[in-house]
């Protein structure tokens, strides 16, 4: 994956010079992250990593080491500073679109307060990811 985000650079650079656009830093961190991901999806093919979530975190094959057709990642929890508390989420989907989100709240000492899990529809893994996120938000606001 790192290998082909120099090329999806280039590319886009090369699209701006000779279509007479300006460049955008922004626009520019979208394209390349998105066709290398394309890119290597095409040389991956049987991968069960979702596109969403290349995109989102490229740094997930940093975790994966050599074996980039793995779908489970571990990482290992750490505690939250002294005194304070710690949500852990998730947002996954099934191929079907499918998506389901959860969640840990725990405390300093790892003592698990809550948990969640519900259903929440059809969508995208990183649609998922964003809901779990508020439901969060929305618990802690009540």
């Amino acid at each position: 994956m790192w290998q082909l985000l120099p090329f999806a650079i280039i590319r886009y650079i090369w699209k701006i010079i000779f279509q007479g656009k300006s460049l955008d830093i922004v626009q520019l961190v979208w394209i390349a992250k998105s066709s290398a991901t394309w890119w290597w999806k095409a040389i991956k093919v049987n991968s069960k990593i979702h596109l969403d979530s290349i995109i989102a975190d490229p740094f997930i094959f940093s975790l994966l080491g050599d074996d980039s057709n793995s779908s489970v990642v571990n990482v290992p929890w750490s505690p939250p500073h002294l005194g304070f508390l710690k949500f852990n989420v998730d947002g996954a989907c099934s191929k079907d679109g499918q998506c389901g989100v959860g969640g840990v709240l725990r405390d300093d000492k790892g003592v698990t307060l809550m948990k969640f899990s519900h259903s929440v529809g059809t969508g995208s893994t990183l649609l998922a990811e964003i809901l779990a996120i508020k439901f969060d938000v929305d618990y802690f606001v009540k």
